[in-house]
């Protein structure tokens, strides 16, 4: 009879079942203490065996079931092909493990593994309850993929890295196009790769700081391109976990044009000082709040007073071009 066409056959020898039975103070003990299901078979796979962790996880009693066949306790055990392979188990003495199996519905909505070896001439099984985790890997993977599309559409460029290697892990498109290089040349780079290598000391000390919480903002970062031209980023930073790893996630925002547009606003403002102070005329600049912000030298000429006296003081207190400073003290010397 071929080993597919085998009928499985009841037990009908008790002493086989004591011999399979845990003796008080050996092994049976330990798996009556512990949290994962024990259960011994025959070489039939007639069950034998079964510890209290296993009584509750798939709702098998010892005295109702003891002596029955695998197939009248998994009903589906045929069509997974596991049947197959437990005797397989004792056939040949390898052990069969499978990391995820969901069970027939009787034994509840569970995700299980199993690990099934040898023992004398019958088949031992550790089965272990994973659902909770493989309700926290789902979790984790609706999670990553939710990140994945936010990180993916960012409008700034974002890249991952090893806090303590400062090798980077990943990067999303816009951060790819900002320095000009694919997704896999990101990959085999470093921290030191993105800058130019008189900043790198700089850089370093912001991205310690970043690590250690001290800031989230690093400004004023100079970035190199593949091209090697360079441009400045603001890195906003955060700790986070990816596949059980932390990582360090930063965020970069192209700032060139701003720090043009800053330039340009001082060199602006540089040359509207010059103008200002090269004219005849007197000119007083006055803030919102009603009070001197600016006044040229031609405007100290004509009050006679200091600039450092002028600034700071109400506009409508100052005293008019006829009550200079000079003429104030004519008066005051009249009425002593």
């Amino acid at each position: 009879m071929s080993r597919n066409n085998r009928q499985p056959r009841k037990n009908n020898h008790p002493s086989s079942v004591k011999l399979l039975q845990r003796p008080d103070n050996g092994p049976g003990a330990f798996a009556d203490a512990s949290v994962d299901a024990f259960l011994m078979f025959d070489e039939n796979l007639n069950l034998v065996n079964i510890n209290p962790a296993g009584e509750k996880l798939l709702g098998v009693s010892r005295e109702a079931d003891i002596g029955k066949n695998i197939t009248d306790i998994v009903p589906d055990i045929r069509r997974t092909g596991r049947y197959e392979k437990y005797l397989s188990v004792i056939e040949t003495g390898r052990p069969f493990f499978a990391d995820d199996i969901i069970p027939h519905p009787r034994f509840g909505d569970k995700h299980l593994s199993i690990k099934a070896f040898k023992v004398w001439n019958g088949v031992g099984m550790i089965v272990s309850d994973i659902t909770e985790r493989k309700r926290v890997e789902e979790a984790l993977k609706e999670s990553e993929e939710r990140f994945r599309a936010f990180f993916e559409s960012a409008v700034d460029g974002m890249v991952l890295a090893d806090p303590e290697t400062r090798e980077l892990y990943t990067a999303n498109r816009m951060f790819c196009q900002m320095l000009g290089y694919s997704l896999e040349e990101i990959k085999n780079m470093g921290i030191k790769d993105l800058h130019p290598e008189e900043a790198l000391p700089y850089v370093g000390q912001q991205f310690e700081k970043q690590v250690r919480g001290e800031i989230t903002l690093a400004r004023d970062i100079p970035v190199k391109r593949k091209d090697g031209s360079i441009f400045y980023a603001e890195v906003n930073s955060s700790l986070m976990t990816v596949a059980g790893k932390s990582y360090i996630m930063g965020m970069f925002r192209d700032i060139t044009v701003r720090k043009k547009a800053e330039e340009a606003l001082r060199e602006s403002e540089l040359v509207a000082t010059a103008t200002i102070e090269g004219m005849s005329d007197g000119v007083m600049l006055v803030g919102m709040d009603g009070k001197v912000a600016y006044v040229n030298k031609a405007f100290e000429k004509m009050l006679g007073y200091e600039i450092e006296a002028l600034v700071g003081t109400s506009a409508v207190e100052l005293p008019t071009y006829s009550g200079s400073k000079d003429q104030t003290q004519r008066r005051e010397g009249r009425n002593i």
